[in-house]
């Protein structure tokens, strides 16, 4: 008789697992005895080298743990000066940007220190450099740079540690803002300082040496960098004095125990903080770093971090320093040897007592372990009879089941389920025919599939691009009952949904108010943005606040969880429909055109202040003007000027312009409708790479204000 496979598999699992045993528990009781011995014998060794390896080790931890603390602490440091070096690229980017839009923006006037007199209060100035002409081209280009007044100012006010902004170009023209007009020379050669030297040769952010303020404010340094202009040429330098008062405080108030100090030292070694430091000890390293203080100074010139012992007034001590990596700063604890060893040399000799409590209980243990084996072997005996059995059914139990799967596949049946669970390769196997009939089935279904998903898709894009358009006001005439004023917008998208929004609104009977923004980047993200900073500004708008107001709140509401890190630049208005004045303020957006009635239509004056959910606490500052009967005001979003034909050419201010003196009769629809069809002629069937939003207002005169 043939004997099957369930058969072999038990014989064989039985046989070997009673040999195994038995042999185990012969080598496992020879191996108790030997234990027994060598145990006894080296207790006492391995409990003093366990001892002697703890103390060790404890002492490494609690250096580590210093190292760590360090660490964090010069980090923090640095984290500080980054958020500084942060706003100062910001400076920085917008002056590339000024600079490369110089058509949007107008001369800004200010002045000299010696015409503010003796004036001490923070305000924008300019000096130029020893044996320089104060001729008509620098006169604009200082003027021109007076449009940075708004962003300088905004800075200051959000951080009380920035005590000035300057910038010295290339040409030797200093402007800036700070105060002290009193204190300031005729002239001034910038570009022989430290930090404009320094920033031109490291071609990037520098920090200088710590000073003290000339106005007693305390511990000052001054932070630049390069910036450039157009076509990101090199400009010069710009620079921000930082009051570091708050830093040396926190590092005074850091107290790790009753003899440890914590010291913050600058690129040269000099204290710029320290517990204990006066003025007269500001170079004194030796008297924090000991007696190795020249080797360590040493690392640290070479902005190294690390452990190093030395001697202080007779102790030994640790020191522990970590370089500030923004400032090639040093951060250093002093800390003495022997509070970092007392708890490991306690823990020393509770492993010594423990070791001799060890010896005694170990031949109890063996003792109890050889008798507990002649119990356990006569069980595991009856439990291996059990296993074997059941593990023999295990193995060919499944076999079996895969059989008779494979012969339902040959006969054509592809609805395969997998019910075979072994975790080793015959349910691999299982799993493989489970897979290749899945797979027939799901190739047949994805040629449908694939279809049908490219119209959902191309569905719902058409859904949301018909949900945004519906957000926007879109039936005109608007408020046909209103005889005041006339107005009129359309929106096109690059994509099927797009960034920018306009928006226009009663706010009360006789105040409207208008909104245009463009979100940066496109698509489907820059318009869940583009709701959300809608609502915003609408909800805040239509609580009778001014706009400057609206602004700096929704600025900061967006700057919260701006991961992504999207931004909006918007222009916001409210049209007093009596009287004509126009209230309005601009966060970073084109400024719009003005067309007076009969006259040559030109940009509206706006201060250029800084895009909303860019940084927080931005001040804003609002404008109003006075617009009369047949006034009209062209609202528009970078799409426009920046519109370009297969030249690569862009479509500009000056041909807006142009077009808007052509048509500056024309009613707000028609006066776009002429702008649309001159964009499309300029163009000429170029795809369209930016969304194209237009909004125009005509303000007809109050009930009783003009005469007709």
């Amino acid at each position: 008789m043939r004997k099957g496979i369930k058969f072999k598999l038990y014989r064989a699992f039985f046989i070997t697992a009673v040999i195994s045993l038995v042999i185990s528990i012969l080598l496992s009781q020879f191996d108790l005895i030997v234990l027994k011995n060598i145990a006894i014998e080296n207790n006492q060794e391995i409990g003093t080298q366990a001892a002697q390896s703890s103390k060790a080790d404890l002492t490494e931890l609690a250096i580590e743990s210093n190292q760590r603390f360090t660490l964090a602490q010069a980090n923090n440091i640095n984290q500080q000066l980054s958020e500084f070096a942060a706003q100062l690229n910001s400076v920085a980017n917008y002056i590339n940007y000024l600079y490369n839009h110089e058509e949007q923006f107008s001369l800004v006037k200010y002045n000299h220190p010696k015409d503010n007199g003796k004036q001490k209060n923070l305000q924008m100035q300019w000096i130029l450099a020893p044996g320089m002409e104060l001729t008509d081209d620098v006169l604009n280009e200082i003027y021109f740079q007076g449009n940075l007044e708004g962003t300088y100012k905004s800075i200051i006010q959000s951080n009380p540690n920035i005590l000035g902004i300057y910038l010295t170009t290339k040409d030797g023209i200093n402007t800036g803002y700070d105060g002290g007009s009193a204190n300031k020379p005729l002239y001034f050669e910038g570009r022989d300082t430290d930090w404009y030297k320094d920033a031109v040769e490291n071609n990037g952010l520098t920090i200088s040496e710590t000073y003290e303020d000339s106005f007693g404010r305390g511990l000052t340094v001054t932070m630049s960098r390069p910036c450039y202009g157009k076509n990101n040429e090199f400009l010069g330098v710009v620079a921000l004095d930082i009051l570091i008062e708050d830093l040396n405080r926190e590092i005074r108030l850091l107290n790790l125990s009753q003899e440890g100090k914590v010291i913050l030292l600058s690129e040269n070694q000099t204290i710029i903080a320290a517990l204990d430091m006066d003025k007269n000890g500001i170079n004194d390293t030796q008297k924090y770093l000991g007696s190795s203080s020249e080797e360590i100074k040493q690392q640290m010139k070479n902005n190294l971090s690390g452990v190093s012992e030395s001697v202080v007034g007779g102790q030994p001590v640790y020191v522990i320093y970590s370089p500030v990596e923004l400032s090639n700063w040093t951060l250093a604890v002093i800390l003495p040897v022997e509070e970092i060893i007392a708890p490991a040399e306690k823990s020393s000799m509770v492993i010594q007592n423990m070791a001799v409590q060890t010896e005694k209980e170990l031949e109890n243990q063996i003792r109890s372990a050889q008798i507990l084996k002649l119990l356990l072997l006569a069980g595991v005996i009856v439990l291996t009879v059990f296993y074997t059995r059941k593990m023999s059914d295990n193995i060919t139990k499944p076999i079996l089941k895969l059989r008779e799967n494979v012969r339902g596949i040959a006969d054509g049946n592809l609805t395969y389920n997998s019910e075979i669970k072994t975790g080793d390769e015959i349910e691999e196997l299982s799993d493989t025919f489970e897979v290749m009939t899945e797979e027939l089935k799901q190739y047949i279904e994805n040629l449908s599939k694939v279809t049908a998903d490219k119209e959902r898709i191309a569905t719902e894009l058409h859904v949301a691009n018909q949900i945004q358009s519906s957000m926007l006001p879109c039936i005109f005439p608007a408020y046909p009952d209103r005889s005041e004023f006339d107005i009129y917008a359309s929106m096109s998208a690059a994509k099927e949904v797009g960034g920018d929004f306009y928006d226009f609104f009663m706010i009360d009977h006789n105040h409207l108010g208008i909104v245009i923004a463009d979100v940066s980047g496109k698509g489907v993200p820059a318009a869940l943005f583009m709701v959300i900073t809608k609502t915003l500004i609408k909800n805040h708008l239509q609580l009778k606040k001014q706009p400057e107001e609206v602004f700096q709140i929704v600025n900061n509401q967006l700057c919260e969880n701006n991961e992504a890190g999207m931004f909006v630049t918007a222009f916001m208005g409210i049209l007093d429909l009596q009287s004509g004045k126009f209230t309005y303020v601009n966060a970073g957006h084109n400024p719009p055109c003005i067309m007076k009635y009969g006259e040559e239509a030109e940009l509206l004056k706006s201060e250029p202040g800084f895009v909303l959910a860019g940084i927080e606490n931005i001040v804003y500052r609002q404008k109003e003007i006075t617009l009369h009967k047949n006034d009209k005001i062209l609202f528009y979003t970078d799409g426009v000027t920046e519109a370009m034909n297969q030249k690569e050419e862009l479509f500009g201010v000056k041909r807006l312009l142009h077009v808007l003196n052509q048509a500056k009769y024309e009613s707000p629809q028609s006066l776009l409708d002429f702008i649309k069809k001159d964009i499309d002629s300029f163009v000429d069937g170029a795809e369209q790479t930016d969304d194209i939003t237009i909004m125009a207002v005509e303000y007809k005169g109050g009930e009783t204000s003009w005469p007709n």
